[in-house]
């Protein structure tokens, strides 16, 4: 499985055709010996190209020409987690009748549920529980889909959350994750549970009541001693003032 960096290598030309949706191409490169496997300089194979693109029929055609289900690329990624990570639902049912592990990990320790989580794509959550996935793998800093799904895209800028604006489709996938008994108390490697991580961002209030009423304890102190109402800011605090008034017998 070498890499082809030149555009006039077979495998290159695979790729193309795969992240074309070009069923044919794919067909007939198959059959002229191309390497399914061949990989980019990244490491990605047509498999990542077409279920980057929701190419299901790509994807199928080279499942069928035997390739690699569950090779990663230099990040770590598979093609399931790749399409998961886009929302692609279709190429995810491809992938995951194949037989793709749906717990396969990345350099981060995230799996394809906690790529979907991050990003908000319900349909591929929805799949991928329905299968025999490990709904509360952890990442390297011990991090659950449900984290993920809280947290929503947010990223690291200077050492500080960033985050996106607030995508309601996140409320979705964290409720999904809970009517599938995913562990909602559950601390990372600082001791933030699910609800500390929503506090901390936008403090998006439907999540805030998604995961008090599930039963997620606003107690659970994290590495520093603090609750997840002491690190909310004004939407995530109001959200927890709203629920204790709304359970207070009239």
């Amino acid at each position: 499985m070498g890499q082809c960096l030149s555009p006039q290598d077979p495998g290159a030309r695979l790729r193309r055709a795969a992240a074309k949706g070009d069923v044919a191409g794919v067909e007939r490169l198959l059959e002229e010996g191309v390497d399914a496997d061949a990989r980019n300089e990244s490491g990605s194979t047509a498999l990542h190209r077409a279920a980057h693109w929701n190419h299901a029929q790509v994807c199928q055609a080279l499942l069928q020409a035997g390739c690699s289900k569950d090779v990663q690329n230099e990040f770590g990624w598979s093609a399931l987690s790749t399409a998961a990570r886009q929302g692609h639902v279709q190429a995810c049912t491809v992938l995951l009748q194949a037989g793709c592990n749906p717990d396969t990990q990345d350099k981060l320790g995230q799996s394809a549920l906690h790529a979907a989580s991050t990003h908000g794509h319900p349909g591929v959550v929805a799949e991928l529980l329905r299968t025999a996935c490990n709904k509360d793998l952890l990442t390297n800093s011990g991090q659950s889909a449900l984290h993920h799904a809280a947290a929503g895209n947010q990223h690291e800028v200077h050492g500080e959350a960033a985050y996106d604006v607030i995508n309601p489709n996140q409320a979705v996938v964290v409720s999904l994750l809970l009517q599938a008994k995913c562990a909602a108390d559950v601390q990372d490697s600082n001791g933030h549970s699910p609800l500390h991580v929503v506090a901390q961002g936008f403090g998006d209030a439907n999540i805030v009541h998604l995961l008090l009423s599930a039963g997620c304890s606003p107690d659970l102190l994290d590495a520093h001693g603090k609750t997840a109402y002491q690190l909310a800011g004004p939407n995530a605090q109001k959200a927890f003032t709203t629920q204790v008034t709304e359970e207070v017998p009239q």
